[in-house]
């Protein structure tokens, strides 16, 4: 059939059938070295000259399109004339088939002649052969055949021919009209006939013609395989087949390359569901056209899109591989494979119902590896799973090789995308023996671990929740290790949700974590640079005491400190922040009762706390104590310890910023030290410690009035000190409180007794407003009244006034020229101006204290 016809025909939207007419053997090529030589050959017996036999040039033929109804015409015609070939009791009808190259312009035709008398005995030219009309095929075919020729069944098997071009005598005296030249094909070999099905064909590529060379270049349409199809019948498919394969043996590729897609589709497309036999016979010669084709390329062969497939499936669902030769189950099984795969890329599911087939044709079931990914997305291989269940799993089942059952298992596993296919597939797909879940349990577990390596710890847990109970155990360490993995990869982000979920998992003694397992995580963990999942390390650490050891690794929960740390101080805005400072205590208080009882791990905690927060500003440090004080005591007393440690190396002396230590300490607005906890009560009491030490006048206690002084300048501290309220008993009970008390009370003994000094009296009144208040420090302040106050102020000032006074008289009323004495006058009052600092008020109030000058008094 032409190649033109069977494309047109096939050219429909959306069916495309790809071309592969390659049934045309090059001008360049010669048909005899294209050709594998035809195993029925023998050498020739006759002594036939072929000395007449000359060259002819063939002349180029072009093709020409027929209609649809001249094909028609024309293979109605080859039915006609060949029908289907009888055996009498005696005789077998053979029709012989040739491909011949043109004669054209040469007068003559093509016979057959043999060594029988039906074949004309090697003389008689009475086998003519025929072409089609021109009217059938619409170009210069080099198809030939031959009317049926009836061969007696006793020469049979000794029937030996030759083609021959055959030229009747022109002259007058020919004896009759059969009269002239035999031209045989080229060559010293005859040919033997070997047909048991009534057909013979061959092809006879040159004859030499007198002075003509006559070459077969090409054939453009291979007919002998539309003559095989055209013929099949519901009772000869063997039989045609034999003939295909006998053309396949003979003519090799000339036969391949005619059984080509367009052949196949177009056949399929106008056959009838009831021409099972030819549908049958195009199934099998498609499988040895894809067979061929594939071995000439380097991937698989793919049907084109549009081929009528489903044919194929209906044909192949019926087949009864009992009445096909044996070889042609691999033919339908490279076939049935091709058809899949094609069923499959156009996203339909009607291929699951050759798997009965396939489990007689291929009960190896091979054709999985040509769809090993089926490319189906979840919803895809949901309603998949579900037309396997009704087309296939009665089949699989039914497969006795482990092996076998178990490849399809691991195909199906494959190609499941989702854990929940999966375990569809693994509780109602499979078929579960002993010896089939040995096999397929080590690929299911595997295609757990693949499906799961991209989720994160909600979906772990959400995946592992699917899992039935009975798997558990199986699956335990696929889960531990993807949350090992999440764990490692410092790139992964870890909201809080996804924190919460990991903690689950470790705690979920489900997945029977190990120790060291175990340990790993929290490594993993507390060098973590993500904040949501250190602060599940607490969590980590009570289920490790509650669960592995009572001991643990000091070093990790240090390291897991210092990063919780640093995160949260990261931004420079926050870093120095009291709320910051406070968040780093009351994170070891929330920690507390895991570790309070681990006083190595404790330690290091409260020392990454303290070593962090000494970077902070003391001013946020000293802000923050209040609360701090409200943390548990082991907490909030290693932070006073390093407080304390820190002030130490700042305080020198009493001065403002101590009082604002003070204020800050006791988070007091105003100017009153309210001690409100123990925190506050215990560095205040150590303030004090530090300003003792440094305190040289306290200290020495030699000079009373000086350090009364000393108090006076530095009254607002001590007004602090002594007017404190809340938590101050252990406050006022501080030696150094203690020796100010004293000295104040001395103080006030000097001055009750007037053992207090003019100068004293003199400095202490710069500090007229305060030193009333000084005397409320001691417990003398009953006694020093504002009174007293008062008349100390007079006594002290009459004194200096009676030596102003002298002094004016002696200046102003005694001229050293004329008063010879008033020198010793002076002297004294200089005296007694400059040693005011060891004159008390009693004796300065003595009444024999004026005596020097009680003459000049009276002046």
């Amino acid at each position: 059939m032409s190649s033109e016809i069977r494309r047109s025909s096939l050219d429909n939207p959306g069916h495309e059938v790809t071309s592969d007419d390659e049934n045309v053997i090059h001008s360049e090529q010669s048909i005899i070295e294209s050709l594998p030589g035809p195993s029925s050959i023998q050498g020739i017996g006759n002594d036939e000259d072929d000395s007449t036999e000359t060259s002819q040039n063939q002349d180029s033929q072009q093709p020409q399109s027929e209609s649809s109804n001249t094909e028609n015409i024309f293979f109605k015609g080859l039915k006609t004339i060949f029908g289907k070939e009888t055996e009498d009791g005696s005789n077998t009808q053979v029709t012989f088939h040739v491909h011949l190259p043109s004669f054209d312009y040469i007068d003559g035709y093509p016979i057959i002649v043999g060594n029988i008398e039906e074949l004309g005995n090697w003389e008689e030219p009475i086998v003519k052969l025929k072409q089609p009309s021109s009217s059938e095929y619409m170009f210069q075919s080099s198809y030939w055949y031959s009317d049926p020729i009836s061969i007696p069944a006793n020469k049979f098997d000794k029937v030996k021919y030759r083609y021959a071009f055959f030229q009747r005598k022109k002259n007058k005296d020919a004896k009759s009209t059969e009269e002239g030249d035999l031209y045989f094909e080229d060559g010293q070999q005859q040919r033997l006939l070997t047909t048991r099905t009534g057909s013979q064909f061959d092809i006879a590529a040159r004859f030499r013609i007198k002075n003509r060379q006559c070459e077969l270049r090409s054939i453009r349409e291979f007919m002998f395989l539309d003559i095989i199809y055209d013929n099949i019948t519901s009772n000869n498919l063997g039989e045609k087949i034999t003939e295909y394969q006998e053309l396949l043996n003979r003519f090799g590729e000339v036969t391949l390359r005619a059984t080509n897609f367009e052949f196949i589709g177009y056949n399929l497309q106008r056959s009838r569901a009831r021409d099972f036999e030819k549908r049958i016979f195009l199934c099998i010669v498609l499988g040895y056209y894809i067979d061929w084709r594939q071995q000439k390329s380097l991937g698989r062969l793919v049907l084109p899109n549009g081929f009528p497939i489903s044919q194929i499936i209906d044909t192949l669902e019926k087949v009864q591989p009992d009445i096909l030769p044996e070889e042609c189950q691999a033919a339908l099984n490279i076939t049935m494979t091709a058809v899949i795969y094609l069923n499959m890329a156009n996203r339909a599911f009607d291929w699951l119902r050759l798997f009965e087939v396939a489990s007689v044709i291929d009960s190896n079931f091979t054709f999985i590896e040509a769809i090993q990914d089926l490319q189906y997305n979840n919803e895809r291989m949901n309603k998949f799973l579900n037309e396997f269940m009704k087309s296939a799993k009665s089949i699989v089942d039914q497969i006795k090789d482990v092996e076998i059952y178990s490849n399809i298992g691991m195909w199906l596993f494959y190609n499941c995308r989702s854990l929940d296919a999966l375990l569809f597939v693994w509780i109602r797909v499979i078929d579960h023996t002993k010896s089939r879940d040995n096999q397929l349990i080590k690929h299911f577990l595997h295609r757990v671990e693949q499906l799961i390596s991209s989720s994160h710890a909600t979906g772990l847990t959400r995946q592992f929740s699917q899992i039935p109970t009975e798997l558990h155990a199986e699956v335990a360490g696929i889960f531990r290790m993807q949350a090992l993995t999440l764990l490692k990869h410092r790139g992964i982000e870890w909201n809080r949700s996804n924190s919460e979920e990991i903690l689950n998992i470790l705690n979920n003694s489900q997945l029977k974590w190990s120790e060291d397992n175990f340990l790993e995580a929290m490594y993993h963990v507390s060098e973590s640079s993500k904040p949501n999942l250190l602060l599940i390390f607490p969590n980590l650490l009570e289920y490790w005491f509650k669960n592995f050891k009572p001991y643990f690794n000091p070093e990790i929960c240090k390291n897991w400190y210092h990063h919780l740390i640093d995160i949260n101080g990261s931004e420079s805005s926050i870093a120095n922040d009291p709320d910051f400072i406070l968040e780093i205590y009351e994170n070891l208080s929330y920690i507390f009762p895991i570790v309070g009882n681990h006083g190595e791990i404790l330690e290091e905690l409260l020392d990454v706390a303290a070593n962090r927060v000494k970077n902070c500003a003391m001013s946020n440090i000293l802000t923050v104590t209040p609360k701090i004080a409200k943390l548990r005591k082991e907490i909030y007393n290693s932070y006073g310890e390093m407080v304390k440690a820190m002030l130490k190396k700042s305080i020198s002396k009493v001065d403002n910023g101590v009082i604002k230590i003070l204020l800050q300490v006791c988070d007091c607005k105003s100017e009153v030290l309210h001690v409100q906890n123990e925190l506050s009560e215990n560095i205040v009491y150590h303030v004090m410690t530090y300003l003792e030490a440094k305190d040289t006048s306290i200290k020495s206690s030699t000079n009373l009035s000086t350090a009364i002084l000393n108090l006076l300048k530095t009254y607002r501290f001590w007004s602090l000190i002594f007017n404190a309220t809340g938590r101050v008993e252990n406050l006022h009970s501080h030696p150094y409180i203690k020796q100010v008390q004293g000295l104040v009370s001395k103080f006030a003994d000097d001055v009750i007794e007037k053992t207090i000094t003019i100068r004293s009296l003199q400095e202490i009144f710069e500090y007229d407003d305060i030193l009333l208040n000084l005397f409320n420090f001691s417990d003398k302040k009953e006694k020093i009244t504002m009174d007293v106050t008062k008349k100390l102020r007079t006594n002290c000032r009459s004194y200096m006034m009676r030596m102003d006074q002298l002094r004016t008289f002696y200046d102003n009323f005694c001229p050293i020229e004329k008063v010879k004495d008033v020198q010793k006058f002076l002297d004294d009052i200089n005296n007694r101006n400059s040693n005011t600092e060891n004159l008390t008020l009693k004796d300065a109030m003595a009444s024999n204290h004026w005596d020097f000058h009680k003459k000049n008094l009276k002046l």
